[in-house]
């Protein structure tokens, strides 16, 4: 019994090792091979991000078109990957308009290291000819091109490992996400109201000068269930009538900031007269000092009958699609 106990173990034994072998040699094989890379744009909808993070269901709003956060990498766009960890360097990848993103310059790669330590972010900045000269936030935000330009000028990964397969997976929970401070404002009606405009006023909300020459700046929110359309043109452009309506704007990030959202809208009075009459009504809400974060998502849900009530305030993380409440302000 104990020569065969001894045998089994020995088998066992030999097994293992040759495993550890074939393993040693798989690893030694694939050291020093270029890394692949994968890369794509996290995208958003009314329910967080689809494609890269489940988020948080928003039950406040209809979903928006898609075409507001659709931007995807197109041929010949440039990524700059930078390692952190073992080594310090970085290196341009070029996409090639399918699956692959190639060496910008030929030599110049990533590489297998036997006992990886290092992490590799991506970043993602467009050609200088489609860049926003200023720094400053824009004005009006109504505009879809205005709004797109501005939000997607950086975009950023977390910080990833190579995968069990030799890949850096810039996709998923990983994917490149933009870089600016957000504010999204849902409103709920009673009844179906047209949308006239939701403005942003508050000091350095674009420039960040909140010290005292500094002046209240204001900026004009795109409105997302009709993001195609130019509020700048009417009649031309005309919104239609809606219950839930969805804005949104970049706004400064790193200082700390005081504003006020004004929500405009028209309802229609059909109550005195056969010819139904269109009334203004304005509500505002102040949202005391806060510092937005950079890469994140401030969203605001709104009851308005005959002033806009809060019901809900949180803010929403870009990379990992996480929420918390944030502080409310006062409203009237």
């Amino acid at each position: 019994m104990k020569r065969t106990t001894f045998f089994i173990y020995s088998f066992y034994y030999c097994i293992g090792i040759c495993l550890l072998s074939c393993s040693s040699d798989e690893q030694a094989s694939t050291e020093g091979q270029p890394l692949s890379v994968q890369a794509e744009i996290a995208s958003v909808t009314s329910s967080g991000r689809t494609g890269t993070s489940t988020g948080r269901a928003d039950t406040s709003a209809e979903d928006y078109p898609a075409t507001i956060f659709n931007k995807t990498f197109t041929e010949g766009n440039v990524i700059s990957i930078s390692a952190s960890g073992s080594t310090s360097t970085s290196h341009n990848y070029t996409y090639n308009g399918t699956s692959l993103w190639l060496p910008s310059t030929d030599g110049q790669y990533f590489t297998v290291t036997a006992g990886e330590t290092t992490t590799y972010t991506a970043t993602y900045t467009p050609p200088a000819a489609t860049l926003e000269t200023s720094e400053d936030i824009p004005e009006d935000q109504t505009l879809l091109t205005n709004f797109q330009t501005r939000y997607y000028q950086q975009l950023v990964s977390p910080a990833i490992a190579p995968t069990s397969t030799n890949q850096l997976a810039f996709t998923g929970e990983n994917a490149l996400h933009p870089t600016s401070a957000r504010i999204t404002i849902h409103v709920s009606y009673p009844e179906e109201r047209t949308p006239v405009s939701v403005t942003l006023t508050g000091k350095g909300i674009r420039t960040g000068n909140t010290g005292d020459t500094g002046s209240d700046e204001t900026i004009k929110c795109l409105y997302m269930n009709q993001p195609e359309l130019d509020f700048n043109n009417p009649p031309a452009s005309s919104p239609t009538k809606a219950k839930k309506q969805s804005w949104t704007a970049l706004i400064k990030d790193g200082v700390g900031l005081t504003y006020t959202i004004t929500i405009k809208c028209t309802v229609t009075d059909s109550s005195t007269d056969a010819s139904p009459t269109e009334a203004e009504k304005t509500g505002t809400y102040t949202q005391t000092t806060k510092k937005l974060s950079a890469g994140t998502n401030y969203i605001y849900n709104f009851s308005f009958s005959d002033y806009p009530k809060l019901e809900g305030a949180t803010v929403e993380d870009y990379p990992s699609g996480s929420s918390t409440d944030i502080d409310a302000g006062s409203a009237h």
